[in-house]
């Protein structure tokens, strides 16, 4: 689905503030978003990043197969590509930092706009031989994984530490389970959606009621992941990695209602001249 500029734009900033590694590259495969958390991990600044190929980043052994990859991704917009490894040449560190991505395409007006490709560090997965759960278990992410049934089979530090369940409290029961009652439904058809569509997605908001009884609210992204199944396409499992945006949304909404019981018209139009603010007070006099 195309994006409004406007759209865009808050999905960036969302992407750029989100704890997982996340790019964004034109058509031509140069680098219009190199996120915060993936400065951090490559230690390589945005502002030394962007506007350069990505295949320029990437060891020389990987390019030719990368270079295929995007090429496929960009013929076939609407198609998630998924379970990319990036390896980006950060030899500065003593090793090579190994993404694992999904690219979705984003097209507007008919046309590719740009490549998005969101997902996991897996440099220690890789070097190690573990299996990805060891690397949840250390993030500072919450970090859900569902098997099909949609009951939990890893579930990390950081989102014990948020909801007050341990993982012996939640293993083997439905997510759900967890999930405040007037989102249920919603949650459990997106959930059913990314299973049988085998299609990721880059944010999705689940509100979980902790063991206190209060309410954590998380933005995620769903991955899809497959099985080996000989046709390697029947999802086993839906990988959640996000961040606690309680707080943020908690002021977003102090501050929509602050405007609202302002005793002054207020109004206010985004870029593109539409109407996005218009108060009690701007209602009564218009």
């Amino acid at each position: 689905m195309a994006c409004a500029p406007s759209d865009i734009s808050r999905m960036y900033r969302i992407l750029d503030e989100a704890n997982a590694p996340a790019l964004a590259l034109d058509i031509t495969g140069h680098v219009t978003l190199w996120n915060q958390n993936l400065a951090q991990i490559t230690r390589l600044p945005a502002a030394d990043v962007l506007g350069r190929a990505l295949l320029d980043l990437v060891t020389a052994a990987t390019a030719s197969d990368l270079a295929g990859t995007l090429e496929q991704a960009l013929t076939d917009a609407k198609t998630t590509v998924r379970e990319v490894e990036i390896v980006l040449n950060t030899s500065a560190l003593g090793r090579n930092v190994r993404l694992l991505v999904n690219l979705t395409v984003d097209v507007d007006e008919n046309d590719v706009s740009s490549v998005l490709a969101i997902g996991q560090d897996v440099t220690v997965w890789r070097a190690e031989g573990s299996q990805y759960g060891r690397v949840a278990q250390q993030v500072n992410t919450p970090i859900v994984e569902l098997d099909r049934e949609g009951e939990i089979t890893l579930w990390n530090p950081k989102i014990e530490a948020l909801t007050g369940y341990t993982i012996g409290q939640v293993m083997g029961t439905p997510l759900l389970d967890m999930v405040h009652e007037d989102f249920r439904v919603l949650v459990s058809e997106m959930l059913a959606r990314v299973i049988s569509t085998n299609t990721a997605v880059p944010e999705f908001e689940i509100p979980l009621v902790t063991a206190s009884g209060a309410r954590v609210e998380l933005l995620l992204s769903l991955t899809p992941q497959v099985g080996d199944d000989g046709a390697g396409s029947t999802v086993t499992r839906v990988v959640a990695v996000g961040q606690d945006v309680t707080e943020r949304n908690a002021s977003e909404m102090e501050y929509s209602k602050l405007v609202d019981s302002a005793n002054a018209p207020i109004f206010g139009v985004d870029m593109d001249g539409c109407v996005v603010i218009f108060n009690k007070k701007a209602a009564q006099i218009s």
